[in-house]
């Protein structure tokens, strides 16, 4: 032991102790002006900068949208995505210049030099930068800012029970403020959103209300619970299926004067009513096709009739849990008869009618099903033609 205290004290008198003293120096200093030039130079979104504009350059803006800072208000992509066609197209870029990264109202900035080699002119491009932090984590993630592409305090009021839609996407619950009025409809409030042209929809499983609505400016309020509601997407579908089976089912026999086909009565769910109304519907329009009191008129036949949809619509009764759809269409006819073969005279009626057809719709596990029909036609006739 006295000895090793004896080595020890004749090391401390050494130059070399002195030397290793030195060197340790040396050491942490190297390794603490590395360590402050790695984050020094970490701790700059010229990377980040370079890869946003260069998806900017290539169009690619599904990719820049990928750089955005989603924590930071809502941005709709399909609005950002307009937005930036449109810039893209206002910046023509034959070079660049990417400028040292300045800091601005607490916001790293990067600044783009645009050059147009034809018209001999520059525009910036300028890429805002929020630096984002997770717990202890000294480098900091850079997300794009886009504050100048948004405003702020947008609210949306919806009904009860529905959520609500912008441009076709549902907006989390946890990203917004969700409040009832005195009315007691939903309030969603958004800090900042990006400004374009919205469909704004209050929806449910079975159907919505919707609005459009230009949001451009601060303090903007869009309310939909004044709106007719509609069928949704999915049960448009199927409702528009059935309809417009039934209808040329329905057109289908008109054409053959009598009720052939019972294929049309599975899509009601009381067959026997139906079957009543469809009769009484059929005799109706035998009647515009084939007119009453023409000489001979068993002898004639519809040679064509073809239809034309002018609108169509399905509203939603939210109480009731029913659907009304609504077609209006009108359609040209013919129906003749050749009195002799050796004279080909043609004998023929035709017209125009103006209808509307009213479907109403219950549902039955979920699968919509017919519980009503109605029909209304305005006959407009030509002049009755004999062929001479």
């Amino acid at each position: 032991m006295k000895n090793i205290k004896k080595i020890l004290s004749k090391l401390y008198k050494s130059r070399l102790f002195d030397f290793v003293l030195v060197f340790g120096f040396i050491g942490i200093c190297f390794a603490v002006g590395g360590s402050a030039a790695y984050i020094h130079h970490e701790d700059n979104p010229t990377d980040e900068a370079i890869a946003y504009f260069r998806s900017f350059i290539q169009s690619d803006f599904d990719n820049m949208y990928k750089y955005l800072d989603q924590d930071d208000g809502y941005i709709n992509k399909q609005e950002y995505v307009n937005r930036m066609k449109l810039i893209r197209r206002s910046i023509p870029i034959d070079n660049y210049k990417i400028k040292d990264t300045v800091t601005k109202n607490g916001h790293k900035t990067v600044i783009i030099e645009c050059r147009d080699e034809v018209e001999d002119d520059t525009q910036n491009f300028v890429i805002v930068f929020n630096a984002k932090r997770r717990g202890i984590q000294i480098i900091p993630d850079y997300k794009v800012n886009i504050d100048s592409l948004m405003i702020k305090n947008y609210k949306a009021v919806i009904s009860k029970g529905d959520f609500l839609e912008l441009n076709n996407e549902r907006i989390p619950e946890d990203k917004v403020e969700i409040t009832e009025d005195k009315n007691g409809n939903l309030v969603y409030t958004f800090d900042k959103i990006i400004t374009g042209n919205y469909r704004v929809e209050s929806s449910n499983k079975y159907g919505c209300q919707v609005k459009n609505e230009k949001i451009i400016k601060d303090n903007i309020t869009t309310d939909v619970t004044g709106q007719t509601s509609i069928a949704n997407d999915e049960y448009t579908e199927k409702i528009t299926n059935v309809g417009n089976v039934v209808l040329n089912y329905f057109y289908k026999d008109v054409r053959k004067k009598i009720k052939k086909d019972k294929s049309i009565y599975k899509w009601f769910k009381d067959k026997k009513k139906a079957k009543k109304k469809i009769d009484k519907m059929l005799k109706k329009s035998n009647k515009i096709v084939l007119w009453p009191g023409t000489k001979n008129l068993k002898k004639y036949n519809v040679s064509y009739l073809k239809l034309n949809k002018t609108s169509q619509g399905i509203k939603f009764y939210k109480n009731k849990q029913t659907f009304r759809y609504t077609i209006n269409y009108n359609y040209n006819y013919k129906s003749t008869i050749k009195t002799a073969l050796y004279n080909s005279y043609v004998y023929k009626m035709s017209g125009k009618c103006k209808c509307q057809m009213i479907l109403d719709f219950c549902l039955m596990n979920d699968r919509p099903v017919l519980i009503d029909i109605k029909l209304k036609n305005k006959n407009k006739k030509d002049k009755f033609y004999d062929g001479r």
